[in-house]
């Protein structure tokens, strides 16, 4: 009820339908004998009080808004409102209203009354529609009852009238076409019909359709027989699939040998698929997870590990991410571990038989890695190394997440392999000391001999690198570093390798040694009509002779004083504050002397006092 004024329902149980139908038939015999159904007219009542009287249970209940009442199979119902309210009302059925539906049938055949719906429609539409075990397991016993009971009126018919004409339709029909003119039931499955008419009839009633001979009678079928049978017997298989999922489990658990994991996987999941309770499903659950969880940790022994990616090593400056060389993480302890836990629990699969199999590998593959070392060590460090073969071996190791005891052996000779291959390719490169320091480290990490040639090599090259390299920093820490050496150093030998820091330190201080030297020239050597005070190349002088031993400036340091004393003498001499030594010689022929001197070799230089 939605809103409004309480209902009041009277109610008979269906158990109590045929006690309730003899009492009303007594109280009016007439009434019934004229219309034998009138029950289904709902224009008959009877006081609850004479029903109990005559011992039919009969139950009340008010409705109110809110509220539903729900009437049973063959539970006679009625009742009045109070008032003015809105009610609704809906029919539905669950799965064990089957049975009641065909007894429903069955009492509207004996009425003439007109059902609803085609109770055989119904069927076959569920088995069209649902294809559960689920609705299998509920469906089969109606099914079955309409199929074989359809089948028998067919084989009834066929012996009535032998070569009766058959005709099957493959699509459905109105419900006026199938409908018996004689009970008024749908006849779903099948109807009998006639030349004479339009109307049909059941196969219960077929000989009361018409008056003409029964050889002018046709069957008219949805479904023929073996379409039926095979409908029937889909719904079966359905609906035995617990009974034969429950055989299979007892035959793969009852075997001599482990169950196979798959199979034992392939049972939960059928067991999940049917929508029914098994009993057994829990415990297969359980027992499938553990199983999957220890198969799933052989599986990360068993997976391909990604290969080590070898990056050169020269140029240093790589920004390309490298895969390092890593052993497996599992080993024969582990395999064992779990290869005790499948037989603890009983099963067997692929995986576990993979890890039965991957000892005897592991043995075969550090047989061999064996058998190459020692070849190695006996062929001594020059002799040649067979790529293709090494690294068979060592990318073989990746197959499995497995720890094996010479990987790390294996790995040093494939890294060394492709470090001398790059020595070989940089030999006649220029290479910084940077590059040498790396190559030496690497040629330690993969135990390069020694007294290999190529390791030979890059000994000598390190040691004239670091000769070089220790002369450079004498000459950079000498207290007064002599443009001269600088210039040696600035260009080392392309067979020597230096650090680039270290060159450019030198050309720093090479380029103000030869900046110094430019200015010196500079005086020594003017553009016309350019003179310099001598102060300022004195000045030139003295700053450069703290750090730098340049020949230009020792030049200039040579003229400068004798240009400073010449304009000493002749500033002197113009102040009158000459006074000549007793060995010099007379005043203008050393004026004479000073001026061949300035004109020869001074020129360069700005002498006030001369002159003047």
């Amino acid at each position: 009820m939605h809103w409004g004024e309480t209902k009041t329902w009277y109610g008979i149980p269906g158990d109590d339908a045929e006690k309730f139908e003899a009492a009303i038939k007594s109280e009016a015999p007439d009434l019934f004998e004229a219309q034998p159904d009138l029950l289904f007219q709902l224009v008959t009542l009877m006081s609850p009080k004479r029903l109990k009287e005559a011992g039919v249970r009969v139950y009340g209940c008010n409705q109110r808004p809110g509220e539903y009442v729900i009437t049973f199979p063959k539970a006679y119902h009625a009742g009045f409102n109070h008032g003015l309210n809105l009610n609704e009302a809906v029919n539905f059925a669950v799965p064990d209203w089957l049975n009641d539906g065909r007894d429903c049938v069955r009492r509207y055949q004996e009425h003439q009354k007109l059902p609803v719906f085609s109770h055989e429609e119904l069927l076959i539409t569920i088995t069209q529609h649902s294809t559960s075990i689920k609705t299998a397991t509920w469906l089969l016993d109606s099914l079955r009852e309409m199929i074989d009971g359809h089948l028998a009126l067919r084989k009834k018919l066929r012996q009535a009238v032998p070569n009766i004409p058959e005709v099957t339709e493959e699509q459905d029909v109105p419900e006026d076409q199938y409908q018996c003119a004689v009970c008024k039931g749908f006849s779903y499955l099948a109807q009998v019909t006639c030349q004479c008419t339009k109307q049909v009839a059941c196969l219960e009633h077929w000989t009361e359709l018409c008056g003409c001979p029964h050889t002018n009678r046709t069957l008219r079928q949805r479904f023929d027989d073996d379409q039926l049978l095979g409908i029937l017997r889909k719904v079966q298989e359905r609906s035995t699939a617990p009974i034969t999922w429950r055989r299979t489990l007892q035959a793969t658990l009852a075997g001599p040998e482990k169950p196979e994991l798959s199979a034992l996987r392939s049972l939960a999941t059928d067991a999940t698929e049917m929508e029914v309770t098994l009993p057994e499903y829990p415990n297969l659950r359980k027992f499938v997870d553990k199983a999957n969880h220890i198969v799933q940790r052989a599986l990360d022994i068993l997976r391909e590990r990604p290969l080590p990616t070898f990056r050169k090593y020269l140029p240093r400056k790589q920004n390309s991410e490298v895969q390092p060389l890593a052993n497996g993480e599992y080993d024969a302890q582990d395999v064992a571990d779990l290869l005790r836990e499948a037989d603890e629990l009983w099963f067997d699969s692929s995986e576990m038989r993979d890890l039965v199999n991957l000892d005897r590998w592991a043995a075969g593959w550090d047989r061999r890695a064996g058998e190459m070392l020692a070849e190695l060590h006996r062929a001594g460090p020059n002799a040649p190394l067979d790529k293709a073969a090494w690294d068979t071996l060592f990318f073989g190791a990746y197959s499995y997440n497995y720890s094996l005891r010479r990987f790390e052996d294996v790995g040093r000779v494939a890294k060394r392999i492709r470090l001398l291959e790059e020595l070989r390719a940089v030999q006649d490169s220029p290479l910084t000391m940077e590059d040498v320091e790396e190559l030496q480290k690497q040629a330690v990490n993969c135990s390069l001999p020694p007294e290999n040639e190529q390791a030979v090599k890059l000994k000598e090259l390190a040691e004239r690198g670091t000769q070089w390299c220790k002369y450079a920093h004498m000459v950079l820490d000498t207290p007064i570093i002599a443009l001269e050496d600088l210039n040696k150093l600035v260009a080392p030998p392309c067979s020597v390798p230096v650090f680039p820091s270290l060159l450019e330190r030198i050309d720093s201080v090479r380029g103000r040694a030869r900046e110094i030297e430019k200015q010196a020239k500079a005086i020594l050597y003017p553009s016309v009509g350019r003179r310099t005070p001598i102060q300022e190349a004195m000045r030139l002088v003295s700053t450069t002779q703290k750090d730098f031993l340049i020949p230009a400036v020792q030049i200039l340091a040579d003229v400068a004083p004798q240009a400073a004393h010449i304009e000493k003498t002749c500033f002197d001499i113009i102040n009158n504050r000459y006074s000549p030594q007793a060995s010099h010689k007379p005043l203008f022929e050393e004026l004479r002397d000073m001026r061949n001197t300035v004109q020869k070799k001074l020129w360069m230089f700005t002498i006030p006092s001369f002159d003047i």
